[in-house]
């Protein structure tokens, strides 16, 4: 997760989160915009301290949190990665991982469902059009 993830998901300004980690706000300001990148320690240590203070709650997560998380749930599918790899990926727990996946099967089904219901209804006007 990056440091502009981690700070949107808390809601706190670049400011607020700064004083929060004891980290000048430019040094935020830097990592967000890609001027600058922090050590990969750094990130997890942001992370964990956010965890710690209750900010970053996994049970807030959506999948659509997660740019590539359709990628990598066809990964998971094909069977090119593990569910341990997937979660490892996203940066959450592997119970995260499949309320996630239930989330979005869920979701895919119900447009599947709409699209189905909008075709069907489609082809019954279209029927009711010919016999006219």
């Amino acid at each position: 997760m990056t440091i502009k993830e981690m700070r949107n998901r808390t809601g706190l300004s670049q400011n607020k989160f700064g004083k929060l980690l004891n980290i000048p706000t430019i040094n935020i300001s830097r990592w967000e915009q890609g001027v600058s990148n922090p050590p990969e320690y750094v990130i997890n240590l942001i992370e964990e301290v956010l965890y710690y203070k209750g900010l970053l709650n996994e049970n807030n997560l959506s999948y659509e949190d997660f740019p590539n998380f359709e990628e990598l749930y066809k990964d998971y599918l094909m069977r090119e990665i593990g569910k341990r790899e997937f979660a490892s990926r996203l940066g959450v727990s592997r119970s995260t991982l499949d309320r996630l996946i239930d989330d979005f099967t869920t979701k895919r089904n119900d447009i599947f469902l709409n699209i189905d219901d909008n075709v069907k209804n489609m082809m019954v006007e279209g029927d009711e059009e010919n016999e006219r």
